[in-house]
């Protein structure tokens, strides 16, 4: 499953990363879609929402 965060948000490790990026989750992690880099913001942030990529 897929989500998109709802906010500007920057990341666990300091990443600024724009709102309506794509995320998956992994665990209790949010995990950004990047092949670039490693981003992440834990699992309970209220400010996603589910993204369906099979549209």
């Amino acid at each position: 499953m897929y989500y998109r965060n709802s906010i500007d948000v920057f990341s666990s490790e300091g990443v600024f990363v724009d709102e309506g990026s794509l995320w998956k989750k992994e665990n209790d992690l949010f995990v950004l879609v990047d092949d670039d880099q490693y981003v992440t913001l834990p699992g309970n942030n209220i400010h996603f929402y589910r993204e369906d990529v099979n549209k």
